[in-house]
Order: structure tokens, then sequence, then C-alpha cells
């Protein structure tokens, strides 16, 4: 327990546990980061600067006072261009119809082309979204609804300090 447990020895660990299908999402991923348009991502960004501004403010302001303002966030939390993914986005550039949520691609066969013949991956990728949140590479954030939540209905996802480590490691080539 002495022994210092490194990010490379982390990482080692949690590969054993990724199949075909996880390395590919990986690969989807890190292709996305390099090359997919975030047009979301700039509109709730855009959207949001206004909280920022007063945020930084009132970090300011605490510095000369004795009692701290809290400044309450809710849970749309952006934390870079390069660690966060808006699902509308991703969804887009993988060539899913919009109206596509991560749950529907679990629940229902989709196909690659129109002789239904052969099954596509993304019937797999659903499920790799959840091993790699349980692996702690990939957090996921939900849309909120009235009532029951599911877990497969992610607004957007946010890489890790695991999820970075991992993806430098991922080789991907460029269609």
């Amino acid at each position: 327990m002495a022994d210092k447990y490194d990010l490379e020895e982390e990482l080692c660990e949690i590969l054993s546990f990724l199949n075909k299908h996880d390395f590919e999402l990986l690969k989807y991923i890190k292709k996305f980061l390099k090359n997919g348009e975030k047009y979301t991502y700039r509109e709730e960004f855009e959207k949001n600067q206004h909280e920022r501004e007063k945020y930084a403010n009132l970090n300011a302001e605490n510095d000369n006072i004795e009692y701290k303002r809290i400044h309450f966030q809710d849970r749309s939390v952006i934390l870079g261009e390069d660690k966060t993914i808006f699902w509308n986005d991703f969804a887009n550039y993988c060539k899913l119809p919009i109206e596509i949520s991560l749950n529907n691609t679990m629940l229902f066969e989709s196909y690659k082309d129109k002789s239904r013949l052969i099954l596509s991956n993304w019937n797999f990728y659903g499920k790799s979204f959840i091993k790699l949140e349980r692996c702690g590479i990939l957090r996921l954030d939900y849309n909120t609804f009235l009532g029951t939540m599911n877990n497969m209905e992610i607004s957007r996802f946010h890489l890790t300090i695991l999820g970075l480590g991992l993806l430098k490691y991922i080789n991907v080539i460029d269609d």
C-alpha cells in the first residue's frame, strides 16, 4: 500500500476490461476531438459566458471581504473543448440521425445498409459508454426530465483525467 500507484498502472488495469467496441468508440471520440464540428458546444459556451464573468467578478470581490459569497452553478458544466463533448455534435459527426439518443442505439436494431443484412456496431457502443463511465474514462451528463431520469439520455459527456491519458495511447488514421 505504501507504493505509488501511477497513471500508467491504472490505465493498464482499465485496458484489461475493454473490448473491441470500447476501443472503436474511443477512436471515434479521438477523431471527433480532432476533426468534429462543435456547434452545440459553441452555442452553450457563448450562452454561459455571462455566468462565467459573474463568477470571476465574485471571486475578485471575495478576495477583499471577510465572509465569502458563494456562487452556485447548475449541472450544466463545460470543462473545455478538449474534454466536453455534446451528444448532438458527436451524433452528427458519427452520422447518427439527430433524434437518435444513446438509449435508442441500444434499444433498437440498426443497420449499416438498406438491405438490413449488417447489424451496426452502434448497438454495442451504447454499452461501451456505460462501461467507459464505470471505468472512470468518461463522465456522462444526462438530460433532465420531470419524473424518471434515464441514464442513457445523455446531453454531453466529459473525458476524465484517465480518459485523456488513455486517448494519448490510441492511434487514429484520418479517413
